[in-house]
């Protein structure tokens, strides 16, 4: 097929006016570029051996633009208000959860030092260390400073960021 196409090239630079010749080198090259195409996609290798033998160059077709239209530019807008709302309701959800921390840790506290209490009671080794505890009171009295003390210091509820 390399090879048509190069006589027919030839034979057009004698001929220039011939139509039927053009028409016919327009054609086989398509079909080549097309074969080569699909050769590409099944198997890359061979694609660039024969590129390599034939001494060709492959440009591959370039991607047709896209069309903006009035329904994908609502559907583009619809998904970014959607995805927007759900992003402002879990970050409300978080901060909800945030404060529920702090009672979180309170109870955690009282737990693992009653849990501690019985084990000792019934004299088993105690599964619940102070320390386990004390990180418990201190992660409370974090929260109690963060959700407490720092609003009404910095009067964070008028500040606009």
């Amino acid at each position: 097929m390399t090879n048509d196409i190069h006589q027919l090239q030839e034979y057009l630079t004698e001929h220039p006016k011939n139509p039927k010749m053009k028409v016919k080198l327009l054609e086989t090259i398509a079909k080549r570029r097309k074969m080569l195409r699909y050769l590409r996609q099944w198997d890359y290798r061979r694609f660039e051996w024969i590129l390599e033998k034939l001494n060709l160059v492959y440009k591959p077709l370039p991607e047709l633009p896209h069309h903006i239209t009035r329904k994908d530019s609502l559907r583009r807008l619809t998904e970014k208000y959607c995805n927007e709302l759900v992003q402002e309701k879990l970050d409300i959800y978080k901060k909800e959860l945030e404060k529920l921390q702090k009672d979180f840790y309170i109870e955690k506290a009282e737990k693992l030092a009653f849990i501690r209490e019985e084990e000792i009671a019934c004299g088993l080794q105690p599964s619940v260390s102070e320390e386990d505890i004390a990180d418990a009171k201190q992660k409370a009295r974090e929260y109690i400073y963060i959700y407490i003390y720092i609003p009404i210091y910095y009067n964070l509820e008028t500040i606009q960021v």
